[in-house]
């Protein structure tokens, strides 16, 4: 009897020890699976942003040439600049603002609106509009870089371009006219277009070519008649400077003119004949996308009045 209750003990007890076995096993099969399941579904990573802003010079003729940097990039032209040479920048994802360079030591590094984060300038009008020294060196300097928070909300010249294009609509400031003089001539259009008033050249005693090529209306110039400088973005101003083109007696001027800003408030400016910059401070801080210069007085005398340079004093809005 004993023997057999012994026998009945050792039975059951294997069926305990080989229940709890199997339970555990199917416990580390189950972890297992779920483990593998997290790891196959993860999501993958994000592709990487690029980043670094490009530079490329494209001749006419000739071989590319193209440079990469974190925040800023110089590239030398071994060429003279010629009509249809392009240049090309792109920014990185989430960047507008560029300061850029056509030719260093030639023209003034300036800081550009870039809506799109990229720009194309192609060269037109190198021998009438630039140093002569970038359509006969053997090898100019360009330079772009991202410039400081710091040094967007610190007050400058706004309007200056020097890379400005007549249908320029991808980098701003960018300067527009109803009125240029005798358009149906090359020559005349490219010494008088609107881009000369904000290439940041003051030299006013003067008219024609570089270096005193200046924004000039026909004679027919009407007081319905306007200059325009669009900012492609809100900016803050305080201060508008003028220089009058002043190849008295050639010239005469335009005594008064009206100062419209984007939301439709004006002010009015009035002028001496001089040849000497003319500043007018704003009556407060203005917050506007634009300037438009309209109702133009000429002063009798001569046939023609024009300006050399408008410049915007004021800072990005930012933070």
């Amino acid at each position: 009897m004993k023997s057999t209750l012994r026998i009945v003990a050792l039975l059951l007890t294997g069926l305990m020890l080989f229940s709890c076995g199997s339970q555990s096993t199917g416990d580390e099969t189950t972890v297992a699976t779920t483990t593998e399941a997290v790891t196959t579904d993860a999501p993958p990573a994000d592709d990487p942003v690029a980043t670094g802003i490009t530079l490329t010079y494209a001749p006419k003729s000739g071989d590319i040439t193209e440079g990469t940097g974190e925040t800023s990039v110089e590239l030398s032209v071994k060429d003279a600049y010629a009509v249809g040479d392009r240049i090309m920048i792109t920014l990185p994802e989430g960047q507008h603002y560029v300061a850029f360079c056509l030719s260093k030591g030639n023209v003034e590094e300036t800081i550009l609106y870039l809506p799109k984060s990229t720009f194309t300038y192609t060269v037109q009008n190198i021998g009438t509009s630039y140093p002569p020294a970038m359509s006969s060196a053997r090898k100019s300097t360009i330079t772009a870089r991202i410039p400081t928070a710091e040094e967007l909300a610190t007050s400058r010249n706004l309007a200056c371009n020097p890379a400005d294009l007549e249908n320029n609509k991808n980098a701003y400031p960018h300067a527009i006219t109803s009125n240029v003089h005798d358009k149906s001539n090359e020559s005349n259009r490219l010494q008088f277009e609107a881009r000369n008033a904000i290439d940041g050249f003051t030299q006013n005693t003067g008219h024609g070519g570089w270096p005193v090529q200046s924004w000039g209306p026909g004679s027919n110039m009407s007081a319905t008649d306007t200059f325009k400088v669009d900012f492609g973005r809100d900016v803050s101003l305080t201060e508008i400077v003028i220089y009058l083109r002043a190849d008295f007696p050639h010239d005469t001027y335009w005594d008064t003119c009206t100062v419209k800003f984007s939301d439709g408030t004006t002010q009015e400016l009035s002028f001496k004949k001089t040849a000497s910059a003319q500043s007018f401070k704003l009556d407060s801080a203005v917050t506007t996308s634009s300037i438009t210069f309209t109702g133009f007085n000429k002063v009798a005398g001569a046939d023609w009045a024009a300006w050399m340079e408008v410049q915007a004093i004021g800072s990005d809005i930012v933070g």
